[in-house]
């Protein structure tokens, strides 16, 4: 049985995860994405005090320098679009194969 606030890292279908459990009952779930050369450790920081949140923070699946990611840079060296993050996140989809098709998320966004 996992200890109160306890972070536990979690390996499925080629995803590593990190989660968190809530200590009551969850108000909602919080996805926590890393950076470039991040990991699934490196937002934690971030969550400090949510306590009452379902979180997880899964491990990006590309291989950067020192770490992993989301996209890789594109070889002009400028950050990858939010487009490029959306092929790779939209397969964050609890259990889904990568080789699953995609799933287009609803976003939202402000004009």
């Amino acid at each position: 049985m996992p200890i109160e606030n306890e972070i536990l890292t979690l390996e499925n279908q080629g995803w590593v995860t990190s989660i968190r459990l809530p200590s009551e009952k969850p108000e909602a779930s919080i996805l926590l994405l890393h950076g470039w050369t991040g990991n699934e450790q490196s937002m934690w920081v971030f969550a400090r005090g949510l306590t009452s949140y379902f979180i997880f923070a899964p491990r990006g699946p590309i291989h950067a320098e020192q770490g992993f990611g989301w996209a890789s840079p594109t070889k002009s060296g400028e950050f990858a679009s939010f487009a490029d993050f959306l092929k790779v996140t939209s397969r964050l989809v609890i259990g889904q194969p990568q080789s699953a098709p995609t799933i287009k998320p609803n976003i939202c966004q402000s004009t």
